[in-house]
């Protein structure tokens, strides 16, 4: 005989429901095993069903551990959703899940005076809507007595062809005893085993065949907590099919839960320290199982960004212990901070409510981010050996068919070195196979890295500076001050020395400060001598000084980036008294360059533009030109730069400046001058190498003969920049010099002692950077040594600023502290002083002003 071809599964769901006479769950009294009193009563057995072995009410729950031939070892969750309509009335909704919570079955269940019984409601198969209302469990059933469930014959469209099937049901149910039953989660006392077992004859529609589907249960009820083990068998036409062994392992009925104490949430992955992709995993473990029924939809786990906007998710379940919680963005997310919430609702297996908020993600577009490093971000004085690491906020793997590589930028060069870096985790590391440079800013960046999603690092870099060695990092000359011009001064009397300088406070008001030398070469606090009106904000202006009022004090004349002059005259006490300078020649003329006083005694101050000029202070507030001596070349020629020194050691000050050369070439020629009583001599010149523009004229001896020397700084054809040395003959000349390669665009150069070995050392500025070229025994020059500044390079001058004995950098009003170590330069040691002056760059008395470039200007023109 054939069997018909027949959709078995409505069947069969039918047949398990009548036998599921403790299916769902939830609500009823919460008393434990054990303390159930028969009910007894007139016409009812002493020891008989009751209400009690069924608990029904909103919210209760149980989690079965299955074990069968088919699909192995699995949890499934049974819970009492709510209550919902159904045709003539109302209905708990018994929701169980399946396949990890992948798939939800519905069925609902009402309570009569008689029992549960099983109805029909949304969503119901053909064969549950006609059988209508059926039960499931029989309350008042005695010890040992049968009752039957159903016994009918239905008429339903069971294989889905569109024609009514006949289906003959006939269940009955037996309470069989009372036992003592002990599962994986514990001991139940007195607990009723119950037999159900179902029958049924289906007879497709058109066909004379019919199958037969036997489905038999046994099952143990726990008072007060319902059913706590189901054992079952299927056959189908005689032959067994199917056969499954379930108990409880977590229950929720009422108040009593088992176990007693909520899931806690071991791990988020990624870690609140990590990073996830925009469309990435968010893995949730916890120590005991969730219930899957729960943790989304109304009430539930919800993903919220910062706003507080819910962001939808696809969850998923890949531990068939539900101990592991997986979901997922359905559309990708934007950077920022997201909280996974419980809504109130969302409960582990045992009915006990989930902590809220669960976990935090990050999300960030670009995969790993960088979390600390190893020097750290803008670290100074950085060790030039050992191990450099970038740390970062998720685990790392090499690109595939790659290898990792941690890539060095040095600042000085410009190249990049690609090291071998191994991965440990979340860090990247490698060793320096040689040392780095010192003074050198340095960067870093991973290379060929992705994070376990593939995603390669957001953007990075970490820069470090090496240690400086001879000079330290740059620091604040004084707190709450922007110190400007420095100038080595006498101004307290003869043997004295003062530090005298410019500073703007925090509302760029300027003032003149003081420091004046101690018995043990050291300088005294700062005092604040002058403070200046708005218009006098030029910190880093010329600063000159001299006896200009011819009373034996030193005076101080100070201009402005305004055209604003102030003479401050020094009196008996010390203080100063301010004079203003309206003369307009001074007012209106190109920076002062220099002051000195003559061998009469009068002091002047020194410009030069169309001429050289030192004017004389003749009394308060009158100044006339002493002393004038033009340019030369060509009609209204500028002087491309000037200075004065002292070049043939006659004490006089000698003028040394440099113009056009007037043939018609971009060619420059050097003039000078000497000092011949109260003129000046017949100018000298020389023709200059082919440049664009001079920029810088300096001064000193780097040749230690004696006799002052020039450097000249300009930018030449087919170089950024070109340093010019010409040392000065015993005849009076200037030939050219063993100059250093100068490869970078340097904006100006000084010459000290910086290592007090007696020769003149060379400084060179370019923005944020100094370099020094100390001078060699033999008249070279010595590799170059970089000091970084965090500012451009302004206003460079050196000298032993902190009174410890060793010359200090001074730029853009920042100290670079010089140190006394015995390896400090690698050449020379520098050694105590009995005053802190360093030597001084020409033989004039009080020095020379580099800063100023004097640029080609129409006639008239303030500068």
């Amino acid at each position: 005989m054939r069997t018909p071809h027949l959709r078995l599964a409505p069947i069969c769901a039918l047949l398990i429901l009548l036998a599921l006479s403790g299916c769902g769950g939830g609500g009823g009294s919460p008393g434990g095993p054990g303390n159930v009193t028969p009910p007894g009563g007139p016409g009812q057995p002493a020891d008989a069903l009751d209400a009690t072995l069924h608990p029904l009410n909103t919210g209760d729950v149980r989690a079965w551990r299955s074990v069968d031939d088919a699909q192995g070892r699995r949890l499934r969750i049974e819970r009492v959703d709510g209550v919902q309509t159904v045709p003539g009335g109302q209905a708990f909704a018994i929701k169980s899940t399946a396949d990890q919570g992948a798939h939800v079955a519905v069925e609902y269940l009402q309570v009569r005076s008689g029992g549960v019984y099983s109805v029909a409601g949304p969503g119901s198969d053909p064969l549950t809507a006609a059988a209508g209302s059926v039960q499931v469990f029989r309350a008042g059933l005695g010890l040992g007595q049968t009752a039957v469930l159903i016994d009918q014959t239905l008429s339903a469209d069971v294989n889905g062809d569109g024609r009514a099937d006949t289906v003959e049901m006939h269940a009955q149910t037996t309470f069989v005893a009372r036992e003592d039953l002990t599962t994986r989660l514990g001991s139940f006392s007195s607990t009723a085993h119950v037999r159900t077992v179902a029958r049924s004859v289906i007879r497709a529609a058109g066909s004379s065949t019919s199958a037969a589907v036997v489905f038999t249960e046994d099952r143990w009820y726990a008072p007060g907590i319902g059913p706590v083990r189901a054992r079952s068998t299927t056959e189908h036409n005689g032959t067994r099919t199917a056969s499954s062994d379930e108990e409880v392992v977590a229950y929720g009925v009422g108040s009593v839960h088992q176990p007693a104490t909520a899931a806690r949430l071991l791990r988020v992955t990624p870690a609140a320290t990590e990073r996830l992709a925009p469309q990435g995993e968010v893995t949730l473990t916890f120590d005991r199982p969730v219930d899957p029924l729960t943790l989304w939809g109304d009430g539930g786990l919800v993903l919220v960004d910062a706003s507080g906007k819910a962001v939808s998710v696809a969850p998923y379940y890949p531990d068939p212990s539900l101990t592991e919680v997986r979901f997922m963005p359905l559309t990708p997310l934007t950077d920022g901070s997201y909280v996974l919430r419980n809504g109130g609702k969302a409960t582990d297996i045992s009915g006990l409510p989930l902590s809220s908020p669960v976990a935090t993600v990050t999300v960030d577009e670009h995969g790993p981010t960088l979390l600390s490093s190893q020097p750290a971000d803008r670290a100074v004085d950085i060790a030039l050996t050992g191990t450099v690491r970038l740390s970062f906020s998720m685990e790392l793997a090499a690109r595939p068919g790659t290898e990792a590589y941690l890539a060095v930028w040095d600042s000085r060069t410009s190249t990049t070195q690609n090291l071998p870096a191994r991965i440990e985790g979340k860090d990247l590391l490698a060793t320096l196979p040689a040392p780095l440079r010192t003074n050198t800013t340095y960067s870093l960046e991973a290379g060929n890295v992705v994070d376990r999603l593939g995603q390669p690092p957001a953007f990075h870099r970490v820069t470090f500076t090496t240690s400086n060695g001879a000079l330290r990092q740059p620091q604040s000359m004084m707190d709450g001050w922007r110190v400007g011009t420095v100038r080595e001064l006498n101004l307290s009397g003869p043997g004295s020395r003062d530090l005298v300088f410019l500073a703007l406070d925090g509302s760029n008001r300027m003032s003149l400060f003081t420091r004046a030398q101690q018995a043990d070469g050291r300088w005294a606090t700062p005092l604040r001598r002058h403070e200046f009106t708005q218009d006098h904000a030029s910190h880093e202006g010329p600063l000159m000084a001299a006896d200009f009022n011819g009373d034996g004090r030193t005076d101080l004349l100070v201009s402005s980036s305004f055209g604003a002059y102030t003479l401050l005259l020094q009196q008996a006490d010390g203080t100063f008294v301010p004079e203003n300078v309206t003369e307009p020649g001074l007012v209106y003329g190109p920076p002062m360059l220099a002051s000195g006083t003559d061998p009469d005694g009068r002091a002047w101050v020194a410009l030069a533009s169309t001429q050289m000029t030192l004017w004389r202070r003749l009394g308060p507030q009158s100044w006339v030109a002493n002393v004038t001596l033009p340019v030369g070349g060509p009609p209204d020629t500028f002087a491309r730069d000037a200075t004065m020194a002292d070049l043939n050691g006659d004490g006089l000050p000698d003028w040394v400046w440099i113009r056009d050369a007037g043939d018609g070439s971009a060619r420059q020629e050097l003039v000078w001058a000497l000092r011949d009583g109260v003129a000046f001599g017949a100018e000298r010149k020389l023709t200059l190498p082919e440049v664009w523009q001079t920029r810088r004229i300096t001064v000193a001896d780097f040749n230690s003969d004696g006799r002052p020397d020039l450097a000249i700084m300009s930018s030449g054809a087919g170089a950024s920049q070109q340093l010019q040395l010409w040392s000065q003959t015993a005849a009076g000349g200037f030939e050219p010099a063993a100059t250093p390669s100068i490869d970078m665009a340097y904006e100006v150069a000084r010459f000290a002692d910086m290592n007090l070995d007696g020769r003149q050392d060379l400084l060179l500025c370019q923005p944020y950077t100094v370099d020094v070229l100390l001078r060699s025994a033999g008249g070279g020059w010595q590799g170059r040594q970089s000091f970084q500044l965090d500012q451009p390079c302004t206003g460079l001058q050196a000298l032993d600023w902190n009174g410890d004995g060793a010359i200090d950098l001074i730029a853009a009003g920042r100290v670079l502290l010089g140190s006394r170590g015995p390896d400090a330069w690698q050449q020379g040691r520098p050694a105590p002083r009995s005053h802190a002056m360093a030597a001084p760059a020409s033989s004039l008395p009080l020095g020379t002003t580099w800063w100023f470039r004097l640029p080609k200007r129409p006639s008239g023109m303030r500068p």
